[in-house]
């Protein structure tokens, strides 16, 4: 049943109420005024609908008065609410007065659970739960609890909670108490006379905080065009989880704040556009205010538009080192105000700008970026600022530590900034392609600055550094031009496609539709497939030739300065560049192509010239005082210039082109030789250039080589085996390589002969290289193995091997290298007898994570277990054995615990030595498992110390669950030699943390650091 309340109507919102189980109805009078009321009992089930908000109730019984909208449930009373802010509230109680057109309501013995999805990866639901003993509503939202009960633990007992006289849960998430009391269990632990936590945000966003430096501050930022994005996961960290949101929602601005709205904002509405005004104040430091606005435009011709304007007000820090705190004054008790310098113009502030922009229009694209800066500091000074407040973090954890805000401040300072301006421009011009296409591919206008320091500069001003404009570049700019100067077949206009006519087929007495009697349902004919051969889209063609072109010319200038032009900021030296340069080079193609029958021959052929011109007009005599160094600079310029002419040719016969397989087949011929080449043959004074013409020698070819290869490729796997032909007048060379892939398996091998060169005209073999690669049993199993034989030499270079199975490893090479014999004098020395020798063998084992359940699956155990084996061939007493253990346990939604260890034996040799006769020989116990006891033994201290296996490390850590607290614990023991003037000696000291953190307000954390003794309390 369906009751549509009359009042709503009027409103513009309809509440509707469905009755979706009762198990009797009946029309019963009001005692008290006669009213008509409707009455469900017996588990009642009803719903409520108005907007976007959905009430599901039930109850033992409900009486409903019509005429006034209010509905009373009673008796086990159970209501659920949702609305579009995705936030679900939960409430129990005995009794339940609401209004259904208002949603205005009472609940009697009520407890509400409130839970807030989340949107954010990784991150739980918020759940809020409240309990009191009456509890109201009005239509504007604000929920009121007399004598409540507030915590974020679902546990029936919970770790913790607030107790108050009054509560008020306001619309979008903001909460308050009246005289209320923290308890963590049954222990008070702080009284709150009130307390409101707000939501809102203030139109200008002000976030206070300290730094050592810049003293107390506000940071505000208040904006005039779109609005505050949301916190990062970092930055909302400390916030009552249940108050931050991760969605924007609709705002209302009420005086100077802005009411967060329970609606969230649609992302039509969303927009990463603004335009804000930044006005901050540092109690030492000074002021900064500023424009800063970000835009991307619609149907516009920038595609993004970036701005910001800032000045800083400033003064001078001098650190004291009695009270160990900057102060702004001097010794004279007087502020030095900072200035700055923008083209040798003094300024009584410092500035940041910056104008970036990139338009939308094709087919020219144009993208500018002018950043400017007084200063490298500027950026450390003042751009180091939030807009959100968090004022728990503020109230409880220290302030930034000096050496935190210089460590920050240098990472912060700018070295370097450039202007740019620069774009390309590629216009269509379908009437004359492909014959000819015209782009300017590049233009730019860049002038790069540097930092330097200042003379005789006082080092506390941020003028010690400055910018100065190390290299300018005026313009430069590269086009293209390429085009087809004949083809055939004659390129004809693109038509569109029209499909093959279709054939009426007549349609056999058969398939024709029968009448049949009226039934329910409609017969739909259906027809068999034909099988119709399908029409060839295109023919081969028996031959086809073009023949196209391609040039790409470019211009650069540019001016380059030296630091030492500039002395301060306050000086402009522009016209004092050190040199000035302009080039002009370019790359012209011409190329002819034929095919023969689809590709089965092919042949291209073409010339590629290439010019270069450069030349510094201006060279300085300050910077460059003698006329050799101004020479070199000329000579380099002449040597520079070239115009070279080379030649390429290629033939290639693909028989196999049509086949399904064997279409790369076929044999390949190629040749690069230089028709014109420049060389300089002049001096400085006398400049001369020698153009070589082609002769048939071997220093004017670049390659002419011969392939045959032999090539077949499936989905699965394939292979090629490729000979390459060094032909004359290069030094002869034969090379054969082959591949082959197989499923889970790839090989490659190389070889082949050569002549080197001409005083040695022998063949010689070239070195024998092959790789393999296999995989099997879906991945589980892994080889790997290379090799290199110096066929010449007659010896193999290297050979390497590994193998993999599920966390088993081992790894075995070999070189081509020197034995070693020990000294006790000397060391370790060369035997100067090359052989291929075993170099090393590594045996490995890395355990899966494996999870072993006990107490029906209550208890998880996760053992680990890393080790590494490693034996030296060449020096096997430097052989060494590492193991890693790990086990964690977590016992379900209450602690986990994880124990970790690492040790390392560098004497494992010892307990092979005997056997293997080797000198030298390494003291100690040479039984494996006696020396593996010996290092258990911690009643004889002579036989631990020597002992092989050390313990390197032993840590252990412990992190429990408390729903709303986290309690983690982490201490750990590894030796340190510390050396001091005349002994030295081990220190054993642990190094442990403690930290507790309070998940709803994850900023309220305490963490005691002990670091070898040192004890600090919340160290970050």
């Amino acid at each position: 049943m369906t009751i549509l309340t009359p009042f709503a109507q009027t409103s513009g919102e309809i509440s509707v109420i469905t009755i979706e189980q009762a198990k009797k109805t009946e029309t019963i009078k009001d005692k008290k005024d006669g009213r008509d009321l409707v009455s469900f009992s017996g588990s009642v089930v009803l719903t409520i609908d108005k907007g976007k908000t959905h009430i599901n109730i039930k109850a033992d019984q409900v009486n409903f008065d019509r005429e006034r909208n209010m509905l009373y449930a009673s008796g086990n009373v159970y209501m659920e609410e949702t609305d579009e802010s995705d936030a679900l509230k939960q409430m129990k109680g005995t009794s339940l007065l609401l209004n259904t057109n208002s949603l205005e309501g009472v609940f009697d013995q009520t407890k509400l659970k409130q839970t807030q999805t989340s949107y954010s990866s990784g991150t739980e639901n918020s759940v809020m739960v409240l309990s009191a003993k009456l509890f109201s509503r009005d239509d504007s939202g604000v929920v009121a609890f007399k004598k409540s009960q507030l915590t974020f633990c679902e546990d029936e007992n919970p770790h913790w909670k607030i107790k108050a006289s009054r509560a008020w849960l306001l619309p979008g998430g903001e909460f308050s108490f009246l005289n209320a009391l923290l308890y963590v269990g049954h222990v008070p632990v702080a009284y709150l006379p009130f307390f409101y936590y707000p939501k809102d945000e203030m139109i200008f966003h002000p976030a206070f905080g300290y730094r050592p430096r810049v003293g107390y501050y506000t940071q505000t930022t208040t904006y005039l065009i779109g609005r505050k994005p949301l916190p990062s996961a970092t930055e909302s960290e400390g916030y009552f989880n249940l108050s931050t949101t991760n969605r924007l929602m609709e705002q209302r601005r009420e005086g100077l704040f802005l009411r967060n709205l329970d609606t969230p904002l649609p992302l039509s509405k969303q927009s990463g556009d603004y335009l804000k005004v930044l006005g901050d104040i540092y109690t030492n430091l000074g002021v900064m205010y500023g424009l800063d606005g970000s835009f991307v435009p619609q149907d516009s011709i920038f595609s993004s538009i970036k701005f910001s304007t800032l000045m800083g007000f400033s003064r001078n820090l001098y650190f004291t080192e009695a009270d160990a705190l900057y102060s702004p004054y001097n010794k004279a008790g007087l502020s030095e105000w900072n200035k700055s310098a923008f083209a040798g113009v003094k300024m009584p502030f410092r500035y940041y700008g910056n104008l970036a922009f990139d338009t939308n229009t094709s087919p020219f694209r144009l993208s500018v970026s002018l950043p400017v800066y007084s200063d490298p500091f500027f950026n450390s000074d003042f751009m180091n600022r939030r807009e959100d407040m968090n004022w728990l973090n503020f109230l409880t954890e220290p302030g930034v530590t000096r050496a935190t805000e210089e460590d920050k401040e240098k990472d912060s300072e700018i070295d370097s900034f450039n202007w740019k301006i620069n774009g390309s421009w590629s216009p269509k011009l379908s009437k004359v392609s492909p014959y000819f296409n015209f782009s300017i591919t590049s233009f730019r206008s860049q002038v790069d600055f540097q930092s330097k320091n200042a003379k005789n500069p006082n080092p506390v001003s941020p003028d010690r550094k400055f910018f100065y404009p190390s290299k300018v570049v005026p313009f430069e700019i590269y086009t293209s031009f390429s085009g087809t100067l004949f083809q055939y077949p004659v390129l004809e206009k693109t038509t569109e496609k029209t499909k093959p006519p279709i054939p009426e087929l007549e349609k056999p007495e058969f398939f024709v539709k029968q009448e049949e009697p009226k039934s329910e349902g409609t017969i739909v004919p259906t027809f068999p497939m034909l099988s119709v051969p399908s029409l060839s889209m295109r023919d081969v063609e028996p031959f086809t030739f073009k023949v196209t072109y391609s040039a790409t010319p470019g211009f650069t200038s540019l001016y380059t300065y030296s630091a030492n032009a500039w002395a301060t900021p306050y000086e402009s030296s522009w016209d004092q560049y050190m040199s000035s340069f302009i080039s002009a080079s370019g790359k012209a193609n011409l190329k002819e192509e034929a095919a023969f029958y689809g590709g089965v021959f092919g042949l291209s052929h073409g010339y590629t010239l290439n010019t270069m011109y450069q030349k510094h007009p201006s060279i300085s005599e300050k910077y460059y005082p003698t006329e050799r160094s101004r020479d070199n600079i000329t000579l380099s310029d002449y040597k520079a210039r070239k115009m070279d002419l080379t030649e390429t040719g290629s033939f290639s016969i693909k028989p196999f082109v049509f086949t399904k397989y064997f279409f790369n087949t076929g044999i390949f011929y190629n040749i690069e030789k230089n028709l014109i080449k420049t060389e300089f043959i002049g001096t400085v004074k006398d400049p001369l250039w020698e153009l070589k013409k082609f002769e048939d020698k071997r220093e004017n070819y670049n390659s002419h080589e011969l392939t045959l290869t032999l090539a077949a490729d499936e989905k699965s796997h394939s292979q090629k085996l490729s000979l390459r032909y060094s032909l004359p007048p290069l030094l002869p060379s034969r090379k054969v390589s082959a591949d082959f892939v197989f499923p889970g398996l790839s090989t490659h091998m190389e070889s082949g002969m050569a002549i080197e060169s001409e005083d040695d005209t022998k063949w010689k073999y070239l070195p024998f290289i092959e790789s393999s690669n296999a995989t099997l049993f879906n991945n589980s199993l892994t080889l790997n193995q290379t090799y290199k034989y110096e066929i010449e030499k007659k010896h193999h270079e290297y050979v390497t091997a590994s193998l993999g199975y599920k966390g088993f490893g081992v790894d075995f090479s070999s070189m081509y290298t020197t034995g070693y014999t020990f000294s006790y004098t000397k060391g370790w020395q060369h035997d100067q007898n090359e052989i291929l020798r075993p170099y090393q063998l590594t045996f490995k084992y890395n355990s899966p994570d494996k999870t072993f359940k006990f107490w029906h699956n209550r208890v998880l155990v996760v053992p680990r277990i890393k080790t590494i084996i490693a034996f030296d061939l060449l020096r096997p007493p430097l052989s060494y054995l590492t193991f890693d253990t790990e086990i964690e346990m977590k016992v379900s939604e209450f602690t986990s615990f994880s124990f970790a260890s690492e040790s390392r034996n560098d004497v494992i040799f010892r307990y092979f030595q005997e056997g293997l006769n080797y000198e030298p020989q390494i003291p100690g116990e040479t039984d494996f498992m006696t020396d593996l006891l010996n290092s258990f033994a911690f009643g004889n201290k002579y036989l631990r110390r020597q002992s092989g296996f050390k313990l390197k490390s032993l840590s252990m850590a412990m992190i429990h669950n408390l729903d709303d607290w986290n309690v983690s614990s982490k201490m750990t023991i590894s030796p340190r030699l510390i050396e001091e003037e005349n002994s030295s000696h081990y220190d054993y000291s642990p190094y442990f943390t403690f930290s507790v953190i309070w998940k709803p307000v994850s900023g309220l954390k305490a963490t005691i650091t002990d670091e070898y003794g040192d004890v600090k309390l919340n160290n970050k």
